[in-house]
């Protein structure tokens, strides 16, 4: 498939490109003096080339027809992934910006093997130093800061918790929502791996960085979207330092974001619908929580006999005619219950009220 995908690359007349297998194969001259000079080579000028090409005319990432379009980008990673292989083959930020968009086997022009490939390239092309760059400069400030800068008034254009939050023009979230769907729809798969990728120490000083698209995933009013806007946002709370969450006052936003979430329930939320909001709308809670360690921690507490009356126990006496959504229910209680430990036993007699019925 791969060469085929290669041929199509070439117009007529033109020149073929080189077979990315052979490129591989080729000798390396041991003599060269400095990475700097593989390069002027015309094996490796021509591997640039082609990666180029790959990621111009392959990786178009095309959602509207997602058969075709999942089997190119198959192909088209698996080039990108032949050409890795050479000894001095580094791609571009624009081409691995690409590859990044493919890493969600859920999403329609990807399939779970260019997702997994994807994955392996990215972590074998981007080192330690390098990934830090890579995330920070083409990844938040130029891609996707443009696109969420303003979609939230919970959070300033800087990323920062805005004290002054009122109401946002519907109108102008709704172009705002439109706008990212429409021209890069792969902009949720590409905050998942940016957050998937950050390590505590790094989002200690980028931490705002993220919150606008995180906030503006989370609050979508697309169920699709917004439960992988929390998954994303559950992830990010278990990265980000502690110190960070609390002093800032992030969490705060989060734990005021991750509530409403909870109101998607049957009859008026289909079960299923339900469900994908339910599980990681209370995951994000439960970690918040969990900042504080302490069990005898007031915050902590707080949150989460809040979130057992207003999210577990509310969600079943509105509910509990729906078998799947209560097995969510006391999965939730369960996770709640050993964070809250003796603090617990305040809940008692609500808790067998609901398992008496």
């Amino acid at each position: 498939m791969a060469h085929c995908v290669l041929d199509s690359l070439v117009a007529p007349g033109q020149p073929s490109l080189p077979d990315a297998e052979a490129l591989i194969s080729a000798p390396v001259d041991k003599s060269a003096s400095s990475p700097e000079l593989d390069h002027t080579t015309g094996d490796y000028k021509e591997a640039s080339k082609l990666a180029k090409a790959v990621e111009e005319h392959v990786l178009s990432l095309n959602a509207a027809g997602p058969g075709d379009s999942a089997l190119a980008t198959e192909a088209g990673i698996a080039c990108l992934q032949l050409l890795s292989l050479l000894p001095s083959c580094c791609l571009d930020d624009s081409t691995l910006l690409k590859v990044v968009a493919c890493t969600d086997a859920r999403d329609a022009w990807t399939t779970g093997k260019a997702a997994s490939v994807a994955s392996d390239l990215l972590q074998a092309q981007l080192t330690k130093e390098r990934l830090d760059d890579f995330v920070v400069g083409p990844v938040l400030q130029a891609f996707l800061k443009p696109l969420f800068a303003k979609s939230s008034s919970r959070v300033t254009e800087s990323g920062r918790p805005n004290h002054y939050y009122g109401t946002t023009d519907p109108r102008h979230q709704h172009a705002k929502t439109t706008s990212w769907k429409s021209d890069a729809p792969w902009a949720m798969s590409t905050a998942r791996w940016a957050v998937g990728v950050s390590k505590p120490s790094f989002l200690q000083n980028n931490w705002h960085l993220f919150t606008p698209v995180l906030l503006a995933l989370a609050e979508d009013e697309s169920s699709e979207v917004k439960s992988r806007g929390l998954e994303i946002l559950a992830s990010f709370v278990t990265r980000c330092p502690p110190a960070v969450l609390q002093t800032t006052g992030i969490s705060l936003v989060f734990e005021d974001l991750a509530f409403p979430a909870l109101l998607h329930l049957p009859s008026i939320t289909p079960v299923d619908e339900s469900i994908k909001l339910l599980v990681p709308a209370f995951q994000v809670l439960i970690n918040l929580a969990e900042i504080s360690q302490s069990p005898q921690s007031p915050e902590r507490r707080r949150l989460l006999d809040k979130v057992l009356r207003e999210g577990v126990f509310a969600a079943y006496f509105h509910a509990s005619q729906y078998v799947r959504l209560v097995q969510v229910l006391v999965e939730s209680m369960e996770s709640i219950i050993k964070c809250l430990g003796i603090y617990s036993t305040k809940h008692l007699k609500v808790q067998n009220t609901a398992l008496s019925k």
